[in-house]
């Protein structure tokens, strides 16, 4: 059930987080909502910043956060 983890990584696991770009960002995020793997602060949609772009969060299988985003003005 778990991944198989040796040295650093049990400790850095479920610790990360990155950003991704991305194309379609609304079509992806209907396809991860029905996948249940949104974080709780997108449970609502996609947030847009003040600056410049639109994303959501969502978590991998070890509780890594991953940001995706497009810009909206570039």
């Amino acid at each position: 059930e778990s991944p198989v983890r040796s040295g650093a990584e049990s400790f850095l696991a479920g610790t990360a987080s990155c950003r991704v770009r991305v194309e379609g960002l609304d079509d992806l995020y209907a396809e991860l909502r029905r996948s249940g793997v949104l974080h709780p602060v997108s449970a609502e949609g996609v947030s847009d910043t003040d600056f410049g772009t639109r994303e959501f969060a969502a978590l991998d299988v070890d509780g890594n956060l991953i940001t995706f985003f497009q810009w909206v003005s570039r």
